[in-house]
């Protein structure tokens, strides 16, 4: 809420403008007044608001200097009230002829006061209220004019409604009406309705759908700081049941329902204690945007989910329906163009530049441009990753009114999760591309988005610099939600395999830093397969990684095959020498197109099956991370195989673990098969 609001009058020589702001300086009338009044300041004490006032008297006439000076007073108000004199017509002219489209032409997003002066010339009784005359011209102005807050009439010279002038205007600026009500349609908008909707779930302590005596006053006490009395609590509900279109307000207990709540505040709205419905939005978070709409503060979104850095995060059961339920209300769902996305994203005020691959934020489309419904949660919750906040701020603004901590699962950091002899629990894996050449990795990135449902992104211009691992985030990434497997049970499911590719620059960096390897399931590896540099560039970032991780993160070694280029003998054979003596896996080959892509086939399948095999189940290719002393006697083999067979008994391993074991043995030929890195 501002602490600072600037008001500014303007209006037709003659009406009172500056006798109006020395009845407020001098708490009386003044017979003589200058023509303009400096600016006058009003600490908060004397308002009785938690902001200083600021009133801007402005010359009428139309010189260009003049002109000039008072435009640039508009353009700086919170503010505007426009005066005429109730006896002129002429001046209430004026106001829709000139004033109010002069306010329109300087496109201010601000509140406006309509303000008839000079009540005591009327009949000689400054308290005779409106007439019915008057009345029916001020109508139709306000219905052009939506931006007008408020009318009042009042008199300087009586000091009649003087003080309530610039009260209605500080409260149009503190508590505007315009995020809140449609004065046309005089019902709330979508999305205060939305957000008091999301209020009462929050406040809906046991998740019943109702507001008990307790949670209604839990909530009074919270936003207000006092409870309600018995016959306060009793005048609520019974305002409620008369008044709640068809009778939903209360349910057959009593309690309140969200129809109720939300009926409350229309009620509150429409009698003009605005103060009351903002005092409980500014409570949960909500306040006017820039733009003039009512916006959730981030900060207060994330303070709800909270969390450490450490910790993963990914979409919760919750949102996943959320999202699979919006998704199919799209229209020409199962598949859906992007522009559709951000048409409905933007009609409901929330920022679709997650979905516009013209923005600087990552973007790339599906390869068709089209959205399934697993593509869609694979962007939302790869947006998640990245961007805590953003994600938040978007599942809100699409209608999400349940606590917000429900709509994002919390897991366990990564070398925790991994300790355990059990399958690793979250759904979202993440897997650090590096190595060269950057167009192998691309279109590895490429062939797991083409041969599944899920999504790549990278920022236009991005550059090859990375200041940090926390700087990866920014960088080229895929999603896709893949299908596993328990061969030995029979179990299946889904997990969401996300690559980020690493830029070579950035390789040694985040291999040696702890929070690099923090945010990281497995590595992917690649080299070209006819240059020895590739393979050395690749073993160079493996001895980084083995030297500096205590994660024992699995590593997969792709030799990757460009177009038109012949393989290497010597150069593979390295790299395979280099692996057996290593204690790893032989490397997978992938052939690049002609067209410098992946065509996806049994390889890349393989590939990307026993990739997600080894980060769902690192006992399977890790053995050494179940080991209390590296320095323990018996053979890798042996370890491994204690490992398999302990597993077995205490819980299957997920999606194969017995085959992923199969694929890495089978590719070498020593008793040493695989080293935890």
């Amino acid at each position: 809420m501002k602490d600072r609001v600037r008001l500014v009058l303007v209006g037709d020589t003659g009406v009172g403008k500056s006798s109006l702001i020395s009845d407020l300086i001098h708490e009386g009338f003044q017979p003589t007044v200058q023509a303009v009044l400096p600016i006058v300041v009003l600490p908060p004490e004397v308002v009785q608001e938690k902001a200083q006032i600021s009133i801007v008297d402005t010359p009428s006439d139309d010189t260009e200097v003049l002109k000039t000076q008072r435009n640039d007073e508009l353009l700086a108000a919170d503010a505007v009230i426009v005066v005429y004199d109730v006896n002129r017509l002429e001046t209430l002219d004026r106001v829709k002829a000139y004033w109010l489209p002069h306010l329109r032409e300087l496109k201010l997003a601000t509140p406006v006061v309509l303000v008839g002066n000079k009540m005591d010339n009327r009949d000689g009784s400054p308290t005779s209220g409106v007439s019915s005359g008057m009345e029916a011209a001020i109508k139709p102005i306000m219905d052009a004019f939506p931006e007008v807050d408020v009318c009042i009439e009042c008199s300087a010279k009586s000091v009649f409604n003087v003080w309530e002038v610039f009260l209605f205007a500080l409260r149009a600026v503190l508590h505007p009406t315009g995020p809140l009500y449609n004065v046309a349609t005089h019902d709330l908008k979508p999305a205060a309705r939305m957000a008091l909707t999301r209020i009462f779930h929050v406040c809906d302590l046991d998740s019943d759908g109702y507001m008990d005596d307790k949670e209604l006053n839990t909530f009074q006490q919270q936003c207000f700081g006092v409870p309600l009395h018995e016959d306060e609590l009793l005048g609520v509900k019974q305002v409620v049941r008369d008044g709640c279109p068809n009778g939903t307000g209360l349910n057959a207990s009593n309690h309140l329902t969200v129809d109720g709540f939300v009926f409350l505040h229309h009620l509150f709205i429409q009698k003009g204690r605005l103060e009351t419905t903002w005092t409980v939005l500014r409570k949960f978070g909500y306040e006017v945007s820039s733009s003039g709409s009512l916006e959730l503060d981030k900060d207060v979104l994330v303070a709800g989910v909270p969390h450490k850095p450490e910790q993963g995060l990914e979409l919760s059961a919750a949102a996943k329906d959320f999202l699979s339920t919006y998704f199919d209300g799209l229209p020409a769902a199962p598949c859906v163009p992007a522009a559709t996305i951000r048409q409905s994203m933007e009609s409901k005020n929330a920022d679709a530049e997650p979905f516009d691959p013209r923005s600087p934020s990552p973007a790339y489309l599906p390869a068709d441009g089209m959205y399934t419904k697993d593509t869609f949660l694979a962007r939302c919750a790869l947006l998640l990753l990245d961007d805590l906040p953003e994600f938040l701020v978007l599942i809100t603004a699409l209608g999400y009114t349940k606590t917000i901590a429900t709509a994002v699962s919390v897991t366990p950091p990564r070398p925790r999760d991994r300790s355990s002899s059990r399958a690793v629990s979250r759904e979202t894996l993440t897997v650090f591309a590096l190595g060269t050449p950057i167009q192998g990795i691309s279109s590895l990135m490429r062939c797991l988005v083409g041969s599944s449902s899920g999504f790549s992104a990278t920022p236009n211009g991005a550059s090859s610099a990375v200041a940090d691992a926390g700087d990866v985030m920014a960088k080229s990434s895929a999603a896709a939600y893949l299908q596993y497997k328990d061969e030995d049970s029979g179990d299946s499911g889904e997990r969401l395999l996300v690559l980020r590719s690493v830029p070579l620059l950035a390789a040694k960096s985040i291999t040696t830093s702890k929070r690099g390897l923090d945010l990281v399931d497995g590595v992917v590896l690649a080299y070209e397969a006819s240059s020895a540099a590739s393979v050395s560039e690749a073993t160079q970032i493996f001895d980084h990684l083995r030297a500096n991780s205590r994660a024992k993160l699995p590593v997969v070694f792709v030799s990757v095959r460009l177009p038109g280029t012949a393989a290497d003998p010597a150069v593979e054979e390295t790299a395979r020498q280099y692996c057996t003596k290593a204690g790893v896996p032989l490397p997978t080959v992938v052939q690049l197109n002609a067209s410098g892509g992946l065509t996806p086939d049994e390889a890349t399948t393989k590939l990307f099956d026993n990739l997600l095999a080894s980060v769902i189940s690192p006992a399977s290719v890790c053995p050494g991370v179940f080991e209390a002393d590296a320095s323990e006697t018996g053979s890798t083999a042996a370890k491994v195989g204690k490992v398999l067979l302990g597993s077995a008994a205490a819980v299957a391993l997920l999606y194969g673990a017995k085959k992923a074991y199969e694929w890495y043995t089978s590719n070498n030929t020593t008793e040493v098969q695989v080293a935890a890195v």
